[in-house]
C-alpha cells in the first residue's frame, strides 16, 4: 500500500490553486535483487483479464496504473535504503488456469510456461533480464538474436527511458488534476482504430453521448510508432531539465 506514504512525491502530486492530488493503491508484487550497490526492482500487477502493456496507451493517458506503481515503488526504495535503485521491469501477469494440449515430443511444462508469459517492459540490459528469468526468457516479453542483442520484438527500455516514462506519467496526472480543478467536464470520449471509451462504460445512460447528435464527436487517437513515442516522451523529459 502506498497511500500511507505521504512523503512520496509520486503519489502526492502538487496541483494549481494549492491543490493536491493524492493517489491510492496497492502494488500486487515487487521482486527485488541486490548486487553490489544496486537494488533491482521488478513490479508485477496481477490481472484477471487479458491486460497487455501498450506504450501507446500510456502516451495517450489511457493506462497509467502500472507506471504509477513503478514510480511509487522506486521512490519508496530510494528513501528507505542507500543503494542505487534500478528498474528491472514492469509487467502484467494474467491470472488463469490454462488448458494446453500435449504434443508429441514437446514438454508439457514448457507449454504451460508459455501460457504464463507476462506483458510489460523490461530493462534493456541482458544481465538483468537473465536474473529475472532463468528459463530462457520464457516468461518475459524479450528475445535475443544470434549476436546476443535484443530482437526488434523485445519490449525493453533503458534506465533513462524508464525515468522519462515515469516523469511523463506524473506530468499527465498533474494535468488531469488541474483540469478537474478547472471544472472541465467536457464529453470527449476517445476513439482508436479498434475501440472507444464507450465500449464498456457503465455510465453510457447518464452521459448521453451519441455521435449522431450535433457537437458529439470522438477524440480520435492516431497510431504512433514506438520509436516516435519514445522520442516525444524523452523530449518532454529533457525539456523540463530532469
Amino acid at each position: 500500500r502506498f497511500q500511507s506514504r505521504k512523503d512520496l512525491e509520486a503519489v502526492r502530486l502538487k496541483l494549481q490553486y494549492q491543490g493536491t492530488l493524492e493517489l491510492m493503491g496497492i502494488v500486487d508484487r515487487i521482486d527485488y535483487y541486490e548486487e553490489d550497490d544496486n537494488l533491482y526492482l521488478k513490479i508485477i500487477d496481477y490481472k484477471s483479464g487479458a491486460q497487455t502493456f501498450s506504450l501507446e496507451d500510456i502516451y495517450h493517458g489511457l493506462s497509467l496504473q502500472l507506471v504509477v506503481y513503478y514510480n511509487a515503488a522506486v521512490e519508496k526504495a530510494k528513501k528507505d535504503q542507500e543503494k542505487q535503485v534500478v528498474p528491472g521491469g514492469i509487467f502484467y501477469f494474467h491470472i488463469q488456469d490454462p488448458l494446453v494440449e500435449e504434443k508429441p515430443g514437446a514438454s508439457l511444462e514448457e507449454e504451460m510456461l508459455d501460457e504464463f508469459s507476462m506483458s510489460g517492459l523490461a530493462l534493456s540490459e541482458r544481465s538483468v533480464v537473465e536474473h529475472m528469468d532463468r528459463d530462457g526468457q520464457r516468461s518475459l516479453p524479450v528475445s535475443f538474436v544470434k549476436s546476443g542483442k535484443f530482437s526488434a520484438y523485445s519490449s525493453v527500455a533503458s534506465r533513462e527511458q524508464f525515468e522519462a516514462l515515469g516523469n511523463y506519467v506524473k506530468k499527465q496526472l498533474v494535468q488531469y488534476g488541474n483540469e478537474i480543478l478547472d471544472g472541465n467536464i467536457a464529453i470527449e470520449p476517445y476513439k482508436s482504430e479498434k475501440r472507444t471509451a464507450c465500449d464498456y462504460c457503465a455510465y453510457r445512460g447518464v452521459c448521453g453521448f451519441d455521435p449522431a447528435f450535433s457537437g458529439n464527436r470522438y477524440r480520435k487517437l492516431h497510431k504512433i510508432k514506438k520509436d516516435k513515442i519514445w522520442d516525444k516522451i524523452e523530449d518532454i523529459h529533457w525539456e523540463e531539465g530532469r
